[in-house]
């Protein structure tokens, strides 16, 4: 939903029915763990202009290997840099 402003720790933590999610614009900021144990989840699309904040290893022990951004703006680069450090420490 485009009234979604942020996904709270452990929202998703251990969903192995997860196999794909889009965030959509509004979300500003991921909580710790939000997508971690979701063994399933291979693919991730961000839906916005702004990058949202994060914190801990939101894609912990997933299939993600890369989150798709559009639009793509050159910030949104060092956000996915981000992203696919934290996933599987």
């Amino acid at each position: 939903p485009t009234y979604l402003s942020q996904i709270g720790s452990l929202s998703f933590y251990f969903c192995s029915a997860l196999t794909s999610i889009e965030i959509p614009s509004g979300v500003s900021s991921i909580g710790s763990s939000a997508f971690s144990y979701c063994s399933l989840l291979e693919n991730v699309v961000f839906r916005g202009t702004k990058s949202p904040s994060f914190s801990g290893s939101i894609f912990l022990s997933t299939k993600v290997t890369s989150v798709k951004v559009t639009p793509i703006i050159w910030t949104h680069y060092f956000v996915i840099i981000q992203l696919l450090f934290f996933m599987n420490d």
